[in-house]
């Protein structure tokens, strides 16, 4: 914030004569500063132009001749000048300082302030929580669907769940779907109502949701063992 000088607002304007805004002004501390301001400016300028005004009036009363009266007049009114310059200066600067203040403390926000705005920033928690649980129950109901059209499904027996699918112009099979308890047990119903083949391995199993995400392809390191898994459950396909 910096001095800017701007000659329109020195310019009239009947915009200016509102009521409204006349009444902001008698807000406690700003109605206390523009009184303070009002009568120092009062008392300041009937200090600083009775001197000179009196030695005008003294000056004048013993010279009888109009000249030298003349110039003590205007000798007293270029002091008085003068003085009411750098008074007004002063006042100016008193009053910048104070309003910037003002304005300063004006733009701080209130500690409910501050909650409310990184609340409508972050948005409420209840509803990104309920946005999250959306989500995953989402995500959820995808793998369901998935595993009700992979290949095979890996479990625990009971605990763990992963679902495989493997596709000719893929280099790997992926895991389609995992999941633990609960949901392990939606995607053993889902595979079994729709004859995908369900075999336990519990190390195989722990391996795989251990070390695979969903969408991934299965690890290098267990491909022997998913191999082994796929040809028995292409060869239970076959058989049925």
């Amino acid at each position: 914030m910096g001095l800017a000088f701007t000659p329109k607002v020195a310019k009239p304007k009947l915009s200016n004569l509102s009521i409204k805004r006349g009444l902001k002004k008698f807000a406690p501390k700003t109605a206390i500063w523009e009184l303070i301001k009002s009568t120092a400016k009062i008392v300041l300028l009937f200090a600083l132009a009775w001197g000179p005004l009196t030695s005008v009036a003294e000056a004048v009363a013993l010279r009888r001749d109009f000249a030298p009266g003349v110039s003590a007049i205007f000798s007293a009114a270029w002091l008085i000048l003068v003085r009411a310059a750098i008074l007004m200066t002063v006042i100016a600067a008193a009053d910048y300082a104070f309003n910037k203040r003002k304005t300063l403390s004006d733009l701080k926000m209130t500690k409910e302030e501050v909650r409310r705005e990184a609340k409508d920033i972050e948005g409420n928690p209840e509803v990104k929580r309920a946005r999250k649980q959306r989500a995953a129950e989402l995500s959820r109901n995808r793998m369901i669907t998935a595993a009700a059209d992979a290949d095979v499904i890996i479990t625990n027996p009971t605990h763990l769940a992963v679902a495989l699918k493997y596709e000719a112009s893929e280099p790997a099979p992926r895991v389609v779907a995992k999941g633990a308890d609960g949901l392990a047990k939606r995607i053993r119903k889902a595979g079994r109502r729709n004859g995908v083949p369900v075999f336990e391995d519990r190390p195989l199993a722990r391996a795989l949701f251990r070390r695979s995400k969903v969408g991934s392809y299965v690890p290098t390191a267990l491909f022997e063992a998913v191999a082994m898994v796929l040809a028995m459950a292409y060869r239970r396909k076959a058989r049925r």
